[in-house]
């Protein structure tokens, strides 16, 4: 089962490994390569959210491990 939960600190390592395999980095006009990067972009999702407007989220697995990426844009709050 997949489910999607906020990024956190401890997700950085993997979120420089998929990374690194090119798993996301065709999505992000920044890509982390560093440690302190990926720290940094796990801030940045979470300012995001706290604007309301874009939301990122951790797809993990049963055991919690991080998959991959979703994100949704808020483009009419009247919908």
């Amino acid at each position: 089962m997949y489910r999607l939960r906020e990024w956190n600190r401890g997700d950085a390592d993997r979120l420089l490994e998929a990374f690194r395999w090119d798993e996301l980095a065709w999505q992000e006009p920044e890509v982390p390569r560093t440690r302190d990067d990926a720290l940094e972009w796990i801030a940045r999702c979470g300012r995001l959210a706290g604007e309301g407007d874009v939301h990122g989220f951790a797809v993990v697995d049963g055991t919690d491990r991080v998959l991959g990426h979703a994100q949704v844009s808020v483009t009419s709050r009247r919908h």
